[in-house]
């Protein structure tokens, strides 16, 4: 599994997947993802990972990147 944060306003119909590399595709804000985090992964993914560091990212970039 792949998570790809996009700060800047893109074009969904733009992306080209390839089908032989993507199994599932999911737009999901950052406030969806850090709830799911906290409900112990829901729906992202069945691995343990260090997935609270995703949520320190986005503290600190909220602070840090323009």
């Amino acid at each position: 599994m792949s998570i790809i944060l996009q700060k800047k306003e893109i074009d969904l119909n733009s992306l080209k997947l390839q089908r032989e590399e993507v199994s599932e595709v999911k737009w999901m804000d950052k406030e969806e993802i850090i709830n799911r985090i906290k409900e112990n992964y829901n729906g992202i993914t069945d691995k343990e990972g260090c997935w609270e560091y995703l949520i320190k990212y986005y503290e600190w970039a909220e602070d840090n990147l323009v």
